[in-house]
């Protein structure tokens, strides 16, 4: 059998959709994280470190990163999640995002052992805020992630990388509707 080789050549970019991204936290020492995490400087994917949290016989550990963002017109947040051990071990895991006296709470489930590429959908986030308007505001001025283990129980987990996507019409250049593989994000200097 014989494959024939085209002399047609075929390249995507995706140079026009550079602002689709945007990062949000990369889990390193240069970021002004306060709480009950760590830095670990063996098990991460991207950059020199992840940040990790550890929650005991049901004690909630959180940790927080002022930062201002805006989520208008944010569809997914992507976020790279590692579980050291037993997923039934977790009671609760949440990521938070906080402004001016309101709240987006998205509850993370359904963890494996080892890293995990979470698709978090904007619309999935419950909203929260002490105001009786409850109106939904877009400004983000705070990160928080919050674990809390199952009574004895001993949970870890290592977070990498969080950022946002605006659009996923690139998913039809790759004839896929799955996002669990596919990012905009850039890497390094890729």
């Amino acid at each position: 059998a014989q494959i024939p080789i085209s002399d047609k050549g075929y390249k995507l970019s995706y140079k026009d959709k550079i602002d689709f991204t945007f990062d949000i936290a990369n889990f390193e020492n240069n970021e002004d994280w306060y709480g009950d995490g760590d830095f670990d400087y063996s098990t991460f994917l991207e950059g020199e470190s992840s940040l990790f949290l550890t929650s005991l016989n049901g004690r909630k550990a959180t940790i927080t990163l002022k930062k201002n963002f805006d989520i208008e017109n944010v569809l997914n947040f992507k976020f790279l999640v590692y579980l050291a051990g037993d997923p039934t071990d977790i009671e609760e895991l949440n990521l938070v995002f906080t402004g001016q006296s309101i709240g987006y709470r998205f509850p993370i489930r359904d963890l494996v052992k080892g890293w995990n590429f979470l698709v978090l959908p904007k619309d999935k986030f419950s909203f929260f805020s002490p105001q009786t308007d409850e109106k939904k505001l877009s400004s983000i001025e705070k990160i928080a992630v919050e674990l809390i283990s199952r009574p004895k129980a001993r949970t870890i987990i290592n977070l990498d990388s969080l950022w946002a996507e605006k659009g996923k019409d690139y998913l039809k250049d790759w004839n896929s509707n799955s996002e669990k593989f596919l990012s905009l994000k850039r890497n390094g200097n890729s």
